[in-house]
């Protein structure tokens, strides 16, 4: 997440996960794993097929970061966050953050859902959901 000259925010990196392919010569191992281990998606950590969903994972851990001020899986190390990834049990939102909207905390946990088949399966489904939030304020926490 970058802020320009003019604190406009722009999201970027998410290339990592839609452009690399297996036969890329750019990759210097056949079975490297690309992506940042706070953010990859469980299938990106498992080497499966990586599509469209595996960025919106990635925007879902933002948006947990975003409105609990704490990234959903931390360890000690790279491997023991990926693994949390594969296992994907966060702590609910709504335990850090009660005022929190329920509708929110499910847009969040579904973008961020272990499966891809369970997440939303476009950026304008997930636009959508959030555009049907009614406005509000919201208590973001301490990060």
């Amino acid at each position: 997440i970058l802020l320009n000259d003019q604190d406009l925010v722009k999201i970027v990196d998410f290339g990592l996960a839609a452009g690399i392919s297996p036969t890329d010569s750019r990759l210097t191992q056949r079975s490297a794993r690309m992506g940042t281990p706070a953010y990859m998606a469980p299938e990106q950590a498992r080497g499966g097929v990586i599509d469209l969903r595996t960025d919106l994972y990635s925007i879902g851990i933002i948006m947990y970061e975003l409105f609990t001020g704490k990234p959903p899986y931390t360890g000690h190390d790279p491997i023991e966050i990926v693994f949390q990834h594969v296992e994907g049990k966060p702590r609910a939102p709504r335990e850090m953050v009660p005022s929190l909207p329920p509708a929110l905390e499910g847009i969040i946990l579904k973008a961020m859902a272990v499966r891809p088949d369970d997440r939303f399966q476009s950026i304008d489904t997930l636009r959508e959901a959030l555009a049907a939030l009614p406005r509000c304020g919201v208590d973001h926490g301490t990060p």
